[in-house]
């Protein structure tokens, strides 16, 4: 639910109640639109000053430090720079006369962007909280080929050229008198252990009973959203086998209202689950809002800045997300993991897998420099190493691009109404997943192993309940919205023309305006076994790249291009 924008200054003197106004008007900005925030809090002190959006419970503080999210266990000293770092899902920010300290969790689950020169750290979740204290913007057109193959920035960019985000596992250090930021890493490696299976199950289990146990969880104030797989049920299990309140747990789940009469649907088997534990469970609608479709693309580029193009979940125009916040919903658990992925059998398989998709990866990006733009490649800490498996390279992958740059992303959408923790990306369970061999990590195996041990004899989920973002940017509400935008003079200041016009010149309209049958159409569709979801997948690679989802993502370079723009004039004093 809380986000934060950190300020150190060189010169104290800098840090004033102007600033304290900026981070105000700052709070407003990137708030949602269909809700009335809490009030921000504002600590100023010394040379260091910080607000805290939307502030919860949750949230902990103390001195000039904060942290967003949860520590899991011990975490005594997590304020005080060059003390030990806690196991747990956060971003900490954390200060003392002499040093300034930013760090991430083991997976980057909340990302922390930064900008730094010889005058000012600022440090926020929020890219445009950044551009708006600069009060300048310098587009980064690296993110385009990004957008374009995989619909996120790609790894490791931001809109700003200037400004960075923080790698997962990481500590930045400030220090004050040298005013110079140092960033230590953890790299991901993946070194299977020498021990049999059963002491590989024996150890994957220890970690997860000690980070269940260590767990401190309000469950009047916390929800888990439940689904018919192994991850949410697998949480619910654990929750229920080493955790503490257990028979407070609330759990949710959303979709169609059509999905809970189908056998196998994430919905009905969630109900099962719900029942069989005793445990209060409540099923939320996806019905598509009665709002203007512009204003619901907006309130979702105000709640995830552009990072991610996956707008199916929230069709609804986020208003299972207002309830919650309405109805004093601290956070969510989210069951986000790193057992293993599918196995694969090609890189480019392995690209579409992951979500790092290439612009070559598609026939008609093949040659991005016709459409006037640049392409993309793999940066070379995420290229295939010298006798790595392609398993191994799969969840390296994983655990270096989708775990700090995509999942991240996708928790933004929700931190503006409510927190989010994911008890399975603890620091004990990621080290310990990252010592399997390869044939225990694939298809999650062993997870599932043990899932299943402590699992009640009910079905698997064998489809979703929820929607395809396709019905709805082939809508022909969403079609003029693309073509009226994408052909405005600011679009062309932005985007090459050659782009644009190939774009809209290919899209197409179904259905008319979007309606219920398409969308129940798309939900049938998923009740097919997995493998052949999977082979119907492979059969696709190299295929054309959907136009209307090229659509989006040019409308989404263009309009963030615009509201970070107007964010960079937003003060008429500039920072720096």
């Amino acid at each position: 639910m809380s986000k934060v924008v950190y300020i150190c200054f060189k010169d104290s003197s800098r840090c004033n109640v102007e600033i304290e106004d900026k981070i105000e008007t700052i709070a407003k900005r990137i708030t949602p639109d269909n809700i009335i925030a809490n009030p921000t809090k504002i600590v100023r002190n010394g040379n260091t000053v910080y607000g805290v959006i939307n502030p919860v419970d949750s949230v902990l503080e103390n001195g000039s430090s904060v942290l967003l999210g949860m520590a899991f266990g011990d975490h005594d000293k997590w304020w005080e720079p060059q003390q030990r770092i806690p196991d747990g899902c956060y971003s900490i920010f954390r200060s003392n006369t002499e040093k300034t300290e930013l760090i991430t969790d083991v997976t980057g689950s909340r990302s922390i962007w930064y900008y730094h020169d010889s005058e000012v750290l600022i440090a926020s979740s929020s890219q445009r909280a950044i551009i708006m204290m600069l009060g300048s913007f310098q587009l980064n057109s690296d993110v385009f080929p990004w957008i374009l193959s995989t619909g996120s920035l790609g790894p490791g960019l931001s809109w700003d050229s200037r400004i960075k985000i923080l790698p997962a596992d990481s500590i930045g250090t400030l220090d004050h008198e040298r005013w110079s930021l140092v960033v230590n890493t953890n790299e991901v490696e993946f070194k299977a252990a020498d021990f049999s299976g059963e002491e590989h199950e024996g150890r994957l289990k220890s970690s997860l009973t000690e980070t269940f146990s260590s767990l401190n969880v309000d469950f009047n104030k916390w929800i888990l959203p439940l689904s018919g797989g192994y991850d949410s049920r697998g949480i619910l299990s654990l929750f229920h086998s080493f955790g503490a309140g257990f028979s407070n747990i609330k759990a949710v789940t959303w979709g169609i209202k059509d999905a809970l009469k189908k056998p196998g649907n994430d919905a009905s088997v969630a109900k099962k689950l719900a029942d069989h534990y005793r445990i209060k469970h409540n099923y939320y609608l996806t019905d598509l809002s009665d709002e203007p479709i512009e204003k619901i693309f907006n309130r979702f580029l105000v709640c995830g800045e552009g990072r991610i193009d996956h707008i199916g979940g929230y069709l609804d125009g986020f208003k299972i997300w207002k309830t919650l916040f309405e109805n004093k919903v601290c956070g969510v658990i989210r069951g986000d993991e790193g057992f293993g992925k599918e196995s694969v059998s090609s890189a480019a398989e392995l690209r579409w897998l992951i979500g790092i998709s290439l612009c070559t990866d598609f026939s008609n990006l093949q040659n991005p420099e016709a459409l006037g733009i640049q392409g993309n490649q793999l940066p070379n800490k995420l290229q295939r190493r010298e006798n790595e498996t392609l398993e191994t390279w799969r969840d390296r992958m994983y655990h270096s691009f989708r775990m700090p740059y995509i999942l991240p992303a996708f928790n933004d959408l929700k931190l503006s109404y409510v927190e989010v923790i994911n008890p399975l990306l603890s620091r004990k369970i990621v080290y310990q997943a990252r010592t399997l061999p390869d044939h225990l990590r694939s298809n999650k195996v062993l997870f599932k192993k043990i899932v299943n041990s402590i699992n009640p004899n009910i079905e698997y989920a064998t489809s979703g309940a929820t929607a395809e973002t396709r019905y709805l940017l082939q809508s022909q509400s969403a079609v003029d919205l693309f073509t009226s935008t994408l052909s405005s003079t600011t679009s062309e200041e932005v985007l090459p023309k050659k782009l644009t016009d190939y774009v809209l010149k290919n899209v197409i309209v179904k259905n008319g305006n979007i309606n219920k049958s398409s969308i129940i159409k798309s939900v049938l569709k998923r009740y097919l076994p997995a493998w052949v979801r999977t082979k119907a997948t492979r059969m696709n690679l190299g295929k054309p790249a959907n136009m209307n989802v090229l659509a989006f993502r040019c409308y989404i370079i263009n309009r963030m291009n615009e509201t970070l723009k107007e964010d960079a004039t937003i003060f008429q004093k500039v920072l720096v």
